[in-house]
């Protein structure tokens, strides 16, 4: 479902995505301005609106208005209309009225149905359009321009308008996504122009959209501002979320059906499509979430599937003192670090090479300004092959490159470590470099010395493993438990320099 603690988890989501491996030197990240892709394709209300149409069907009379009496909808009594047309399936309403299950008064000066039938003994229908909808009742007001959906499956098709008079609060109010027997609840659904007011929240929506394309298979999505104000129901106090505009086409829907139902999916696939996400806000007390941007873009020649992402600045800060307890300890880890915000950036390119089983992630970096800049790159083998026996046995490392260039983070750390171990800094590089001391005693001296160096210098530190052969689990738990001779195991070379 779709609500804005969700929204909070697709920036958190988007950040890690953004971690990967790049060739450049960090030096030159300084200078580095996150590039803007050029993100074709994305989803438009045209898009969604050639998913929203469905061809004509043809319904017997009697299966029709067996559907309809099901729905409340053969006559007036609960629902009530200043008039109907239609036959065979096909109807129009004018001025329908009911109370919803919570006595809310809803209003719909329009409905369209295509293709109403019986379907296992369910009512359902192919289409349903719904325009200048009115909520009112002592605790919720609210107004839709137009809602459209298609294609659903009956369980959703029963509960659609029952849904639309069901809004208590602003948490009553997501759009359920989920998928269920694999598969999602409708085919498409479009709605515009929304404007909610509960008695402690204000949601306003310009468009929202989703939906399948019968032919490819493949999804769209689209959000365009999105507003949410009120207050916190756990901390009482006021908060904020915005979304200019989020869209994506090109989603691979089996893709996303395997992973609600935790299925192993194959990782060599592409699953993000073209997405485009522009300004995401969100306030709470003192803390605001600032996200400028996120991009994806995707292709795919000859079963090699290229992937490019890029976070755009994400700013989180803390203006002055907070309630809320997650934000109390988030607040206290800031201090602890020596901050008061944090701005993230960075970008990414992965190749999926279906026709090797090879994953490789290049020309990336994630960077905090005034904290760090981090590089790397990476090969590994096997996913494929992982995917389709349930097993990881299969995947092996064959090549890494690590760059962390310090631009404060190292003793930020150090002071976090020492705050919640209740000890001094000094005391913390004290017991750390023992600790690296004995690394050294174990055949690791190079390693030993480069993490050493950061610890008292900063700088940058690279870290490259070209092992012999690629490392598979096995080879990697053997190093976990015998840490003797490391170096030679992972071909491991490490520098350091100012």
């Amino acid at each position: 479902m779709i609500n804005w603690r969700h929204t909070v988890g697709l920036v958190t989501l988007s950040t890690l995505i953004a971690l990967g491996g790049c060739k450049k030197k960090s030096a030159d990240l300084d200078e580095m301005k996150v590039e803007a892709l050029s993100v074709k394709d994305t989803a438009d209300k045209n898009v969604i609106r050639k998913m929203l149409k469905v061809e004509d069907r043809n319904v017997s009379e009697a299966d029709a208005n067996a559907a309809l009496s099901a729905m409340g909808l053969s006559e007036k009594g609960a629902k009530n209309w200043d008039s109907k047309k239609g036959k065979t399936g096909d109807y129009q309403y004018k001025n329908l009225t009911f109370k919803s299950k919570d006595d809310k008064n809803v209003h719909v000066a329009n409905v369209s149905l295509q293709g109403v039938r019986m379907e296992n003994d369910e009512p359902t229908f192919d289409l349903m359009s719904l325009s200048k909808v009115k909520i009112d009742d002592e605790t919720t007001k609210g107004t839709i321009d137009s809602v459209t959906f298609s294609r659903p499956n009956p369980k959703m098709a029963a509960k659609i308008l029952d849904a639309l008079g069901n809004m208590d609060s602003l948490d009553d109010l997501d759009i359920d996504l989920d998928i269920e027997d694999g598969e999602f609840g409708f085919g498409a659904m479009l709605m515009e122009g929304m404007n909610i007011k509960g008695d402690d929240s204000t949601l306003q929506v310009k468009s929202f959209g989703w939906g399948t394309d019968e032919d490819s298979g493949k999804g769209a999505f689209l959000a365009e501002n999105i507003s949410v104000t009120g207050d916190s129901k756990q901390s009482g106090k006021p908060f904020s979320l915005s979304l200019k505009s989020m869209s994506a086409e090109g989603v691979d829907m089996e893709l996303m059906s395997e992973m609600k139902d935790g299925k192993n999916f194959n990782p060599m696939r592409s699953g993000y499509g073209n997405l485009n996400l522009s300004d995401f806000k969100m306030g709470a007390e003192n803390f605001s979430l600032n996200l400028e941007g996120f991009q994806s873009r995707t292709d795919t020649k000859n079963g090699v599937t290229t992937e490019r992402q890029v976070l755009k600045p994400l700013r989180m800060a803390f203006s002055g003192p907070v309630n809320d307890p997650s934000l109390k300890r988030a607040q206290k880890s800031f201090a602890d670090l020596g901050l008061d915000n944090i701005e993230l950036n960075g970008q990414m390119t992965k190749i999926l090479d279906s026709n090797s089983d090879t994953l490789t992630i290049s020309d990336s970096f994630l960077s905090m300004r005034d904290g760090f800049d981090l590089t790397y790159n990476l090969e590994a083998r096997g996913l494929e092959n992982a995917a389709r026996s349930g097993s990881g046995d299969d995947v092996s490392l064959s090549r890494m490159k690590l760059e962390l260039t310090d631009k404060s983070v190292v003793d930020r750390v150090i002071n976090l470590v020492a705050a919640q171990q209740n000890t001094t800094p000094k005391a913390v590089k004290i017991q750390a470099k023992a600790g690296l001391a004995a690394m050294a005693f174990t055949g690791n001296a190079e390693l030993s010395d480069g993490l050493s160096k950061m610890i008292d210098d900063g700088g940058t530190l690279t870290v490259e493993i070209n092992p012999p052969q690629p490392l598979s689990p096995d080879a990697m738990k053997d190093v976990q438990s015998n840490p003797f001779g490391i170096t030679k195991k992972l071909g491991l070379r490490v520098t350091h320099r100012q």
